[in-house]
């Protein structure tokens, strides 16, 4: 029979805490031994009090690694291990219990907290704290004791405190109610410490409800000159990795989270299996002596546990410095990104092109997620895995094989879980949330997960900042190109003449004065020439406005059919033209006069059919264009040629009052 093996979620709160690194590691211990795929989630706490601690910097977005909770709660994974009590540290029992309710019942186990109808492992608090104080009350003879707790809200601290005030009444030693004072924050060890002594003068053993607490009992206790281990006796809880190294080194009961969280998954493991009923259970706890309440020199543990801590220092620092150099690496190569190109994201995991990381898989939303701490995270229906790296080999996934929906980052086209710890690293940039980066990644580098999220996310940042600028960009030529359009319409619309489509006074001055500024026209003849429409006024009065428009069309055109290509025409006036023109070597500006008037005289012959005679007068100044040359005194000689013209201008033969009349000029 094939041994099946199951998805399996760990739920942590920050897995760069020494104690959640620890679950972590038992995690990874016990799918070695089943085969299990383990999938592990770090969150932030679900909620700060900032009565109890700080959130400015960067931690006030810290909130943002919560929406991995709703990745941990998919029906993809068979059963999930959740440390409630852990991430919901600073939050109350209710929305813990909430936040309990979103996950599947039937598919959860509780780690170090316990609730009515959910199994649970837990740490048995008794156990190891009994034996630390049956040892400084039998072996050192103390007889006066305190405590530092923390707030009843969490259950740890009350059992534990429970668990002091029952031995010293089994001994029969004093108790106050000022022997126990509760810290308020989490750093507020050292000022509780101070309090209890000031409280309670001749005190000689100091419990502290964990480890953290005792480091600012020794702190306090140091600053006051009391002499720690001969003084008074101090003994702490969980035996944190800096507990050994303190001075002096701290007495304190060990909870083994590497063993509770193996147990705890392979409990998951048998359930799954039908092996076992899901049931709770508690692993002991063991008191570790050391000089702290000892008051000798310390008491050596087993040369074992020494070498595998020397050992885990040796790995966390040869870790360290590869991942240093590689992070470096990748802010490197995010200042070399040309463009926002897809192949950017496959460059990201170039640069993490570590040995140790295994299969990881970059998934991004379609658009990055506005999201604030007071508001709900309601993931998207798709993601979009862009690219992804297989043993050795880095992917640059097609467009059209990007898609997903959530449940498919469990079980895509490259993925291969079997026996495998991935851990599910949150890509935001404080407000703005952009996906995951899900890879597999060795227990000796989960000091860095935080490092490397905030690398990949700057990374993923600046591409979606290069998208948009270009985004912006081609918005930009969009809209220039619009407006260019635009201008030009309504240039041509400012600087034509509606009535005869040539350019009217403005269009005319401009366009002419570009002529006699062009590089080309330099030294050549050219002639401005001033045409005046006869007798319009007439013909308005005698025949209406709509004829006196059609007569303003016909000199235009007969203007514009007579002159070259070099050639500015407009309508400057009601019933006046003017013309710029650079005359073609040989030809004289008269001899274009004689051709315009030439055409009026012959429109009768070109289906000129009016009641009335259509005449032109018309001046023209020749001269040689230079940089000096000034269009409004040109045009005034023009203007003054046209106006000895028009006293030979002939007469006008149309209809007044309904007969055929001559009009003299």
């Amino acid at each position: 029979m094939v041994k099946k093996s199951f998805r399996i979620g760990l739920v942590i709160c920050d897995v760069e805490d020494d104690f959640a690194n620890r679950l972590c590691r038992g995690a990874i211990e016990a799918v070695n031994e089943t085969g299990d795929s383990l999938f592990i989630f770090p969150t932030a706490h679900l909620k700060w009090d900032p009565e109890i601690s700080d959130r400015s910097g960067r931690t006030a977005f810290e909130y943002q690694r919560n929406i991995l909770l709703n990745y941990a709660k998919r029906d993809s994974l068979d059963m999930v291990l959740l440390t409630l009590g852990s991430i919901g540290y600073f939050s109350s029992k209710e929305e813990n219990i909430r936040t309990l309710k979103k996950f599947n019942r039937e598919h959860l186990m509780l780690l170090t907290s316990t609730e009515p109808g959910y199994p649970s492992a837990m740490f048995d608090n008794a156990s190891g704290l009994r034996e630390g104080l049956r040892y400084m009350i039998e072996q050192r003879g103390l007889r006066r004791f305190g405590m530092l707790t923390w707030r009843h809200s969490n259950m740890d601290a009350v059992q534990r405190e429970k668990v002091f005030l029952e031995t010293l009444e089994k001994y029969h030693l004093p108790y106050s109610p000022s022997s126990v004072v509760e810290q308020k924050t989490q750093e507020s060890g050292k000022e509780a410490a101070k309090i209890l002594i000031k409280q309670n003068p001749g005190i000689e053993a100091v419990f502290c409800f964990n480890d953290e607490a005792a480091k600012g009992a020794y702190e306090a206790f140091k600053e006051m000159g009391i002499a720690i281990g001969k003084d008074i006796a101090v003994l702490g809880f969980d035996d944190i990795a800096d507990a050994a190294e303190m001075e002096p080194p701290l007495a304190t009961v060990r909870a083994d989270a590497v063993l509770l969280a193996k147990k705890a998954l392979l409990k998951c493991h048998a359930i799954l299996s039908g092996e076992s009923a899901p049931e709770s259970f508690t692993v002991d706890t063991q008191f570790v002596l050391r000089e702290s309440a000892s008051g000798t020199a310390a008491v050596p543990e087993t040369s074992l546990f020494y070498i595998n801590k020397l050992r885990s220092v040796l790995s966390h620092k040869n870790a360290a410095h590869i991942m240093d150099h590689k992070m470096n690496t990748v802010s490197r190569d995010m200042l070399m990104f040309r463009n926002s190109s897809e192949k950017n994201y496959s460059k990201l995991l170039s640069a993490l092109e570590i040995r140790e990381i295994g299969d990881c898989f970059l998934y991004l939303y379609e658009q990055p997620i506005l999201h604030r701490e007071e508001d709900p995270f309601a993931p998207p229906l798709y993601l979009y895995l862009k690219t992804c790296k297989i043993s050795d080999q880095i992917l640059e996934v097609p467009a059209g094989r990007q898609k997903m929906k959530i449940d498919e980052i469990y079980a895509n086209p490259y993925f291969r879980e079997a026996g495998k710890t991935f851990i599910f690293i949150d890509l935001y940039s404080r407000e703005q949330q952009y996906g995951i980066f899900v890879c597999e990644m060795p227990y000796d580098y989960f000091h860095y997960v935080e490092q490397l999220s905030y690398q990949i996310s700057i990374a993923v940042k600046i591409i979606d900042l290069f998208n948009q600028s270009e985004s912006l960009l081609a918005e930009k030529e969009a809209i220039l190109k619009k407006i260019e359009r635009e201008n030009l319409i309504l240039g041509d619309i400012s600087n034509k003449d509606e009535l005869t489509g040539i350019l009217n006074r403005r269009g005319f001055v401009i366009e002419t004065e570009k002529m006699l500024e062009a590089p080309q026209s330099q030294g050549r003849k050219a002639g401005i020439f001033y045409a005046d429409l006869n007798y319009l006024k007439k013909i308005n009065d005698c025949f209406g406005h709509a004829e006196g428009d059609s007569a303003i069309r016909t000199c235009a055109r007969i203007l514009t059919d007579t002159f070259d290509e070099d050639t500015v025409a407009g309508r400057i006036g009601g019933d006046e033209f003017a013309v710029f023109l650079l005359l073609p070597e040989g030809k004289s500006g008269k001899s274009y006069i004689a051709d315009v008037k030439r055409r009026f005289r012959n429109m009768k012959e070109n289906r000129f059919s009016k009641a009335y005679n259509l005449t032109l007068s018309m001046g023209v100044c020749e001269f040689t264009v230079t940089r000096e040359s000034r269009l409004k005194d040109l045009m005034e000689i023009a203007d003054g040629l046209l106006y000895q013209d028009k006293l030979g201008k002939p007469p006008f033969f149309g209809l007044e009052n309904g007969t055929r009349s001559t009009i003299a000029p």
